[in-house]
């Protein structure tokens, strides 16, 4: 699945090798077992440099294992983004494995409906399911896209995929739906690097709304963070599932923790979200010990 020219390529000098040694041992004279012996370990030597070099992330994108210090690995599994891309927005997402049909219909829709709001929007999707990026591999996003395998997920996998692309990034939950972007805040403040908490609108599937954003932010709940660079010490704290409860509490913490200022998008700025029933959640963020509070970003930003 994870074809790579530069890798296969490589793969194929390395059955030249094998195919020398295996010749070593069908000659019969000590002098050319010995030309041959030195000739193949220069080969064996180049072969292993290349598929090194082969194997590791030269351009930012490509084929990349051991992306997390904490032993996580993935793998570009399509690619339609240009490398060099800068300008539109990359929504950074993921699915969890076993993903039932009527979530897997809700998020196809809330990327049908947000592409048709902002033509500047791109999809990174992360899941640990064959099945899934088979399956939206086919799909029509109407933009640009690309695939990650990853052997496990956390909360940390999107910030770290994400931040392997230019321009803005928002990890966010993969069935939220974005109104038109009209965002031009600056991501520094000074040296820190500034981060834009996103709180959702809980809509029901006519539509209608049922709680706001505010209600959300209040209680530091954040469906999705705008960033443009994470520190990874931060992402090393960030090894718990998405789902857990309170998990994007942490996740705050742990950015604030390493320097960054966080900026709440509402009530400006917030996507809209089509609430389905979930099943019990384990609890990381301490109840209200832990809430976060972030104050609101400019107003100026969202002219």
């Amino acid at each position: 699945m994870f074809t790579n020219e530069r890798f296969w390529k490589t793969r194929e000098k390395c059955d030249l090798v094998r195919g020398t040694v295996n010749e070593i041992f069908s000659l019969r004279t000590r002098t050319k077992r010995a030309t041959l012996f030195i000739l193949s370990g220069v080969f064996l030597i180049g072969c292993m440099a290349l598929y090194r070099f082969s194997t590791s992330n030269e351009d930012g994108i490509g084929f990349m294992c051991e992306v997390s210090s904490k032993g996580n690995c993935c793998r570009n599994y399509y690619r339609s983004i240009a490398k060099d891309d800068s300008s539109n927005v990359k929504v950074v997402g993921q699915i969890d494995y076993a993903v039932d049909n009527e979530v897997f219909s809700s998020i196809k829709d809330a990327i049908k409906q947000t592409v048709s709001k902002n033509q500047n929007f791109t999809y990174v999707i992360v899941s640990e399911s064959l099945e899934v990026l088979s399956s939206l591999q086919s799909f029509s996003f109407g933009t640009t896209f690309d695939l990650w395998h990853c052997c496990s997920i956390n909360y940390g996998t999107t910030f770290l995929i994400g931040s392997l692309y230019r321009g803005p990034k928002v990890a966010s939950s993969i069935d939220n739906i974005f109104p038109r972007w009209k965002f031009n805040c600056s991501f520094q403040e000074g040296n820190r690097d500034v981060v834009y908490a996103l709180s959702r609108s809980e809509i029901d599937s006519s539509g209608n709304v049922i709680k706001g954003c505010d209600e959300y932010r209040s209680i530091g709940s954040f469906d999705g963070f705008v960033f443009q660079n994470i520190n990874r010490s931060a992402l090393d704290l960030m090894i718990f599932p998405r789902f857990y409860w309170g998990s994007e509490n942490v996740a705050a913490f742990a950015m604030k923790r390493y320097g960054a200022i966080l900026r709440s998008m509402c009530p400006f700025y917030f996507p809209s979200h089509v609430n389905h029933p979930r099943k019990e959640r384990i609890r990381i963020n301490h109840y209200q010990n832990s809430v976060m509070r972030v104050r609101n970003a400019s107003s100026e930003c969202f002219g």
